[in-house]
């Protein structure tokens, strides 16, 4: 298969339709709790732990805020993570007792083991925000470990939320995922689906953006349309490999631009994440050749400017496609493209 003109590079997973059989290749964890989005998980986590601060990288994304019930807003503090995407210094050496820290694994590296464990030892708890994980097995020492799936998948709703300790989810009154939001979250996979076979309607962007402003938040169950493709339709070996065989091609052309570097063998990345100095001139000329970079992610406004490194990193980088719905044909498109203006 080769790039075609029509085809758009980026943007959200149509539902992945149709299958003709199980591919029987992945299976939820065991003890996870299945739930509507990653911002609910956040918010269960902290009902339940009642932490007394919050910690957060200063390189992330500020939906997760929403995730954070009203009354904990003045419990938020940051912690520096560098352009490199490693934490600085310090930063996290004053941590206390019944903190709650979240570690995030960015583009699918994992965060560091032995400092979850290090913070453990001084009584806090760990968050592993694995969202940019592919979903699966991961060992982990972390309290807690969250996937979303949707950023790997064609799936209309969905988060795994994984804990050391059985969650006991009698305490919360669980619900399905509220049918307005579902219909429209469904409309939109389905719309992306259609318009990667050819039709030209572009409803499900806005469809998308409607749906990521106002997510539902709260002990919302996943969807059992998401839950049966999570557990047949995908087949993580496949999606595993043509995305690292991805990743390598563009780390090829543009490492001279990587945030990170060579893909490790336990590694399935997200994107291949790069910085540009000029990047809106960068970005406009891809938009024109129908190719959408992820911006991961602005922070201005809601991460204090003490912390530059992130700051910088947060105005230069985008993360280019590198997932399974694009073949040789897709990258060496990206990759002419790039080369053409860079």
């Amino acid at each position: 298969m080769t790039g075609s003109r029509h085809k758009i590079i980026g943007g959200m997973f149509g539902l992945e339709l149709p299958f003709t059989q199980p591919v029987g290749g992945w299976e939820l964890p065991n003890g996870s709790l299945l739930l509507c989005n990653a911002r609910s998980a956040f918010r269960m986590i902290i009902q339940k732990i009642n932490p007394a601060r919050i910690l957060l990288p200063s390189y992330f994304c500020p939906t997760m805020l929403q995730g954070v019930p009203g009354e904990f807003k003045n419990r938020i503090s940051y912690y520096g993570v560098d352009s490199a995407l490693n934490i600085e210094g310090k930063s996290l050496e004053s941590v206390l007792a019944e903190d709650l820290i979240v570690l995030i694994d960015y583009f699918g590296w994992p965060a560091p083991r032995d400092l979850i464990v290090e913070l453990q030892r001084k009584g806090a708890v760990v968050l592993e925000d694995a969202c940019q994980v592919l979903p699966g097995a991961l060992n982990t020492p972390a309290d807690f470990l969250l996937f979303s799936p949707r950023k790997y998948f064609g799936v209309p709703d969905g988060a795994i939320l994984i804990s050391r300790e059985e969650i006991n989810v009698g305490c919360w009154d669980m619900q399905p995922v509220p049918h307005d939001w579902w219909s429209k979250s469904l409309r939109a996979s389905i719309l992306r689906h259609d318009f990667d076979l050819g039709t030209s309607s572009r409803e499900w962007f806005e469809l998308f953006q409607q749906c990521e402003l106002n997510p539902p938040i709260g002990p919302f169950r996943m969807s059992e349309l998401s839950r049966s493709f999570l557990t047949y339709a995908f087949d993580p070996i496949r999606i595993a490999a043509k995305r690292k065989e991805n990743y390598s091609r563009l780390y090829k052309e543009f490492s001279e631009f990587a945030v990170l570097g060579p893909l490790p063998d336990s590694v399935v990345p997200l994107g291949f994440p790069m910085c540009v100095p000029n990047r809106p001139h960068v970005l406009e000329r891809l938009f024109a050749e129908e190719i959408y970079p992820a911006v991961h992610w602005p922070i201005t406004g809601v991460v204090p400017e003490e912390f530059r490194s992130s700051h910088n990193l947060s105005t230069q980088i985008m993360t280019l496609p590198c997932d399974q719905r694009y073949e040789d044909g897709d990258i060496a498109r990206m990759i002419a493209a790039l080369h053409a203006f860079l």
